[in-house]
C-alpha cells in the first residue's frame, strides 16, 4: 500500500492511497486513533526545520503529508497551518527525501541539506506512514468505556 496523502482536520480525515488494484480515497468523520494523531504531531520538528519556523513553534501545527515518486525516488511534503493574527495559513514544505545511504550524513550538517531527512526524521516519517496504513485498515479512536457500554446496552 502506498499512502499518497493524509489530511486531518477537526471534522474530517482524508486519506488517498493506492494498491496493486488501484487508487482509493477515504474521507470520513471518524476520529483517528491517538497513535495516528501523535505520529503526525511528531512531524512538527521536520516541518519547522524546513520552513525555518523555530521562533514561532507554538503557532505551527502539522496536519498531514503528501508523498509521491519521481525520477529521483520517493519524496514527502508535509502540510501544516501557521497561525498569525488569528488567521490560519496553510503551508506545504518543498519535497523532502529519505536518504537510503547509511553513510550519507557522515560529516554533513543536516541544516545544510534540507531536502533530505536524517535518521531520526526518517523514523518519524515512516511511523506516520505506518499509522496511516493502519487507519486505512480500520484502526480508529477507542470510544470511552462508559459511552461504549451505553451503546452496547450493558451496565458497567
Amino acid at each position: 500500500m502506498d499512502i499518497t496523502k493524509i489530511k486531518i482536520d477537526t471534522k474530517m480525515v482524508l486519506v488517498d492511497y493506492s494498491t496493486e488494484v488501484g487508487d482509493f480515497r477515504i474521507k470520513t468523520e471518524e476520529d483517528p486513533s491517538q497513535d495516528l494523531t501523535a505520529a503526525i504531531g511528531r512531524l512538527k520538528g521536520i516541518f519547522l526545520r524546513r520552513m525555518e519556523f523555530e521562533t514561532v513553534q507554538d503557532k505551527v501545527m502539522v496536519n498531514g503529508f503528501e508523498s509521491g515518486k519521481d525520477d529521483t525516488g520517493l519524496w514527502y511534503r508535509l502540510t501544516g497551518i501557521y497561525t498569525a493574527n488569528l488567521v490560519g495559513h496553510k503551508i506545504t514544505t518543498p519535497k523532502i527525501r529519505l536518504s537510503n545511504d547509511p553513510e550519507f550524513w557522515e560529516g554533513k550538517d543536516p541544516d545544510e541539506w534540507p531536502g533530505f531527512m536524517d535518521a531520526d526524521e526518517t523514523e518519524k516519517m515512516l511511523a506516520a506512514v505506518e499509522e496511516t496504513e493502519e487507519f486505512v485498515k480500520g484502526k480508529r479512536a477507542q470510544l470511552p468505556l462508559d459511552e461504549q457500554s451505553e451503546l452496547l446496552g450493558e451496565d458497567v
